[in-house]
């Protein structure tokens, strides 16, 4: 499981402004979206079609459930905050700028 969790995001964050404007870099190229704050960013991401997953991800996530560290994502600009104590260890060999977007 380390191996996939390990695998590169397909999706990387940068937080535009305080208001949530969210700009998603992935292989199908650039979308820019407004999320409301505390909304849960793996959930509008799906609603939105952006790709979070690769075909590994697609088959084995845990559904937002935080266990499986398929749905990870780099937050460019810290606009998260640090990550929780239980997240970087899931997260630990993508660095402190990568999150669970379920979370």
């Amino acid at each position: 499981m380390d191996l996939i969790a390990d695998a590169p995001s397909p999706v990387a964050l940068a937080f535009a402004a305080p208001d949530c404007a969210v700009t998603v870099v992935g292989p199908e190229g650039e979308m820019t979206m407004t999320l409301r704050k505390g909304e849960n960013l793996r959930a509008a991401l799906l609603q939105r079609k952006a790709k979070v997953y690769d075909f590994k991800g697609t088959m084995m996530n845990c559904n937002g459930g935080g266990q499986c560290g398929l749905c990870a994502v780099v937050v460019r600009d810290g606009a998260f905050g640090p990550q929780y104590d239980w997240e970087a260890g899931k997260l630990k060999r993508l660095g402190p700028d990568a999150r669970l977007a379920c979370q």
